[in-house]
């Protein structure tokens, strides 16, 4: 096996078996319509979602708090209640914490705990979680709000604690962003719809709400906008890179994370390592040791 399988490996699972173990869950949580709509599930957070798995596994063995920051429609939350966690989700999103909170009473009579913040101002005490995720989230806050969230992560982190922050990395290593709502959907389907996207987005679960920010990281950016904010040292780390047929389908044909089967099949096309050059995301795993929060 190769580091970067390791690396995705889960309980000593494959990418692929974790990635069967996750789709049938998904269709479980949300019954017949997920097979239709993947909620969130595309084909990179199968592999953001293992590795999650994967780096906090030791979390998992000390039946600790985990913290989801930025949690949306994610079905990471409830799966860690599986492994025994507590887990705590964190959104600005009133009803993407009503559905966690639904969704969570499924697995415990005392739900999940949903906090409505801002990651910029997590409302905790420091060293409040062993544990801590933040898929894919990151990247969408504007200014120097992606610096902010990460030193509040660090924070808010025990000594020993472990988090995993995923994002989107600029392939060409500029530092790059877009305000562009309908960014990533494919313009045959912009003009079929046309002003009907935004309605059709928020159905889905999408909450863009006519803006959208995204930020591209360089190389330099990982270091200096998001490890050395946080104040925890980088553990591991697994980077992803789409092949020609997701990358044609994505923005062409379908956007990510709408069809569930599509998405599924599509994790094989992923080209997995540890290089950030040319990479279109990285997962990261960082460590808070009593060294690093003594200098907080």
């Amino acid at each position: 096996m190769s580091n970067s399988e390791r690396a995705v490996c889960a309980k000593g699972l494959r990418l692929s078996e974790i990635s069967k173990r996750l789709f049938l869950y998904n269709i479980g949580l949300n019954g017949p319509k997920a097979a239709i709509y993947c909620f969130g599930l595309s084909a990179s957070r199968y592999v953001e979602y293992s590795a999650a798995l994967a780096f906090l596994l030791r979390v998992g063995r000390s039946r600790g708090r985990i913290l989801e920051v930025g949690c949306g429609h994610s079905i990471l939350a409830t799966y860690w209640m599986l492994d025994g966690l507590d887990p705590t989700v964190v959104d600005i999103n009133v009803d993407a914490l009503k559905w966690q909170i639904q969704k969570g009473k499924r697995y415990s009579l005392s739900g999940i705990s949903a906090v409505l913040a801002d990651a910029r101002n997590l409302p905790f005490r420091d060293g409040s979680f062993e544990g801590a995720s933040c898929i894919s989230s990151i990247e969408h806050l504007p200014f120097n709000g992606d610096t902010q969230a990460s030193s509040e992560i660090g924070r808010v982190l025990s000594d020993n604690g472990v988090c995993v922050i995923s994002f989107s990395l600029e392939e060409e290593q500029k530092t790059g962003s877009t305000v562009e709502w309908a960014a990533g959907i494919p313009p045959v389907l912009r003009m079929s719809f046309g002003s009907f996207l935004p309605a059709i987005m928020s159905k889905l679960g999408v909450d863009r709400k006519h803006y959208y920010f995204e930020r591209f990281y360089s190389g330099g950016d990982v270091n200096e906008r998001i490890i050395r904010p946080s104040r925890c040292k980088e553990e591991d780390r697994v980077t992803l890179k789409s092949r020609f047929l997701m990358r044609f389908l994505h923005q062409n044909v379908v956007p990510t994370g709408v069809v569930t089967l599509l998405e599924f099949a599509l994790v094989r096309f992923f080209s997995l390592g540890k290089k950030l050059d040319r990479a279109d995301a990285v997962i990261l795993k960082l460590a808070k040791t009593t060294c690093n929060s003594s200098q907080l």
